[in-house]
This record gives structure tokens, sequence and C-alpha cells, in this order.
């Protein structure tokens, strides 16, 4: 009798270390699956600041009747760089992202990279190919995530007040 009392003791107490370490190991995958839920939705509020970045650019381009001056670093608000940009911008710490680039209200530093210039004379039109790469962050500057667009801009030279759409050509994220 007592044996059967000592043989049921321990295989309640195997049951129970067992149950213990499966409850253990499923609240462990819960927590990850938290955590990168969490990480997935920062990274997705960075993206939308980025997203709004962009469409601010585009439409602060889009408003440009003349050819905006190339500027060597914009403090005051958007402006036309024209520097040769790595293709490991991403990798770049904040530090070079406030020396370089313009700070948005959208957690967003942007660069508006002058890549090239064609002039036609038939309709004397000049059409300038830009950059945009920026870097947003989430409110909490907890994740952050860059974008890079290749636009095109038309400028008619014989109309200067005539606004030209901006036409998007190139869109990826790094």
């Amino acid at each position: 009798m007592k044996l059967q009392q000592g043989l049921s003791l321990i295989t309640v107490l195997g049951l129970t270390a067992i149950l213990l370490l499966l409850s253990r190991a499923i609240v462990e995958h819960i927590l990850l699956d938290t955590r990168a839920q969490q990480n997935y939705i920062q990274k997705s509020l960075a993206l939308n600041h980025a997203e709004n970045t962009l469409g601010e650019v585009k439409a602060w381009l889009s408003s440009l009747s003349k050819e905006p001056m190339i500027e060597p670093k914009c403090s005051m608000g958007f402006c036309i760089t024209h520097f040769n940009i790595t293709s490991k911008i991403n990798y770049e710490k904040i530090s070079w992202w406030q020396t370089h680039a313009y700070f948005t209200k959208q957690h967003s530093y942007v660069l508006i990279n002058l890549l090239q210039q064609n002039h036609n004379t038939e309709d004397n039109s000049l059409t300038n190919y830009y950059e945009i790469t920026i870097l947003a962050q989430n409110d909490q500057d907890i994740a952050q995530t860059v974008i890079k667009v290749v636009v095109m801009k038309k400028f008619n030279l014989e109309n200067p007040d005539m606004k030209i759409a901006v036409r998007q050509t190139s869109w990826h994220q790094l």
C-alpha cells in the first residue's frame, strides 16, 4: 500500500514537472511572438512616416515651377543636394543623417540628390532626375527604415510658371 502511494506520488510529481516545463515553453513562445509583433508594428510606423514624408517631398517638387538651386546643406527645409550617396546609406549612423539631411516633423531625415539633367531643345524643357532618400523612425526612435525613390521632374524653360507634376520612376526599401 505504501509502495503504491510512493509510486503515485512520483508519477504525479513527474507529470507536474512535465506540465510545468510545457507551460513555461508556451509562455516563452507567447512572449517571443509578442516581441516580434511589437517590432513589426514599430517598423510599420517608421515606414508610414517615410511614406508620409515622401508625399510631402513629391508635393514640394511638384509645386516648383523653376529649377531649384543646389545647396550644400539643408537646414531650413527641403533642398536639392548633389553628392555621391553611398549604396550603404542605410548603415550610416544618425549623426551622419543629422549632418547631411533635413529633419522633418514626421521623424524623418530627407536627402534629395540631383542624379541627372536632360535638356530637350525641341520643347525647351529641362528634365531632372532626383533620388529621394528618407530615413524614418517611429515615434519613440526605436525602429527605423530607409527608402529610396527616383523621381522625374520636368521644367518648362519657356514658361517657368507652368507647373508639371513629378513622376515616380522607382521605389525600394533598403
